[in-house]
């Protein structure tokens, strides 16, 4: 008889039991298993118990049928539960139900098996670490087991090679890493023309945009900005402004007034231009000669 069961009544379950094949199935199959030890029906040199889902469910209290009628499949699919139906009438065709004993005696040495391994890893660590204590190497191995709740049955096993091996890997991983990530772009060295505290706000807002620097990106951006000469400067501050990714020359300064300047002289000149057209053009001055008038008619007035 399995160690897994109890013949008691309580409707009660191991931990072990509900780890290896779920705690409704093992609460099925010990209630199932209850049952069976006061039958006296015996076919193919098991015994058998019959009972309909309503039975089922008034003796569990807690489960529905749909879920009884889950938990039963899930122990037919791992070969824990057989049901047949021995009578013969149509009329009464019930379902009679045992317990795969053999199946569950594997699983509960496959778990035993699993515990041993990595009882027996643990031990290899143990030995192959260096103790500097030592009254520590003559403690007993119960006084540093493993927690072994969250262990599952199918769970892969590794041998002390194999485990310092992938540690080794991680930790070449994680220093690559960090060799990548632990470039500053704020530290490049820049040319004289660039100044400083731009180049660093430069940056930060880069980063603040979630678009941080590469050293690759720096090299270029800086080539760029030794282009533009004096305004290399202009060119990061614009960039700062509007949030660019890039950097890109500053656009002359435009006034709204150049335009004008240009094409209107200053007044001097102006005035003295309109006056020496004045003299090259054919004008006829229109005006009375009042001295001439009075000699032809005889008269003057002034």
């Amino acid at each position: 008889m399995s160690k897994l069961l109890i013949n008691e009544s309580p409707l009660q379950v191991q931990p072990t039991l509900a780890k290896l094949i779920g705690l409704n199935e093992a609460i099925f199959l010990q209630q199932l298993h209850y049952w069976l030890g006061a039958s006296k029906f015996i076919r193919n040199e098991k015994k058998w118990i019959y009972n309909t889902y309503a039975e089922w469910v008034d003796q569990l209290k807690y489960i529905s049928i749909s879920t009884l009628k889950r938990t039963i499949k899930s122990l037919k699919e791992q070969g824990l539960l057989c049901v047949e139906q021995f009578d013969n009438k149509r009329s009464n065709q019930v379902n009679y139900y045992a317990i795969n004993y053999d199946i569950l005696a594997e699983i509960e040495q496959n778990d035993k098996q699993v515990i041993d391994s990595i009882d027996k890893v643990k031990m290899n660590q143990c030995i192959g670490s260096e103790w500097t204590n030592a009254s520590a190497q003559n403690e007993p191995m119960d006084e540093v087991k493993m927690n072994q709740s969250s262990l599952g049955q199918n769970e892969p096993i590794y041998n002390t090679r194999e485990y310092q091996e992938t540690t080794q890997e991680i930790t070449k991983s994680k220093n690559k890493k960090n060799s990548k990530t632990s470039y500053d772009p704020k530290l490049t060295e820049l040319p004289n023309s660039i100044d400083r505290d731009l180049w660093n706000q430069f940056v930060e807002m880069r980063t603040s945009i979630k678009k941080p620097l590469t050293e690759n990106a720096v090299k270029l951006i800086l080539k760029k900005l030794e282009s533009f000469g004096v305004l290399a400067n202009q060119s990061l501050e614009n960039s700062i402004i509007g949030s660019y990714q890039g950097v890109y020359p500053p656009k002359p300064e435009t006034h709204s007034n150049q335009f004008q300047n240009s094409n209107t002289p200053e007044e001097p000149s102006y005035f003295a231009q309109i006056f020496q057209n004045q003299q090259q053009s054919n004008v006829i001055d229109v005006t009375p000669d009042y001295e001439n008038l009075a000699v032809a008619g005889g008269v003057y007035r002034e």
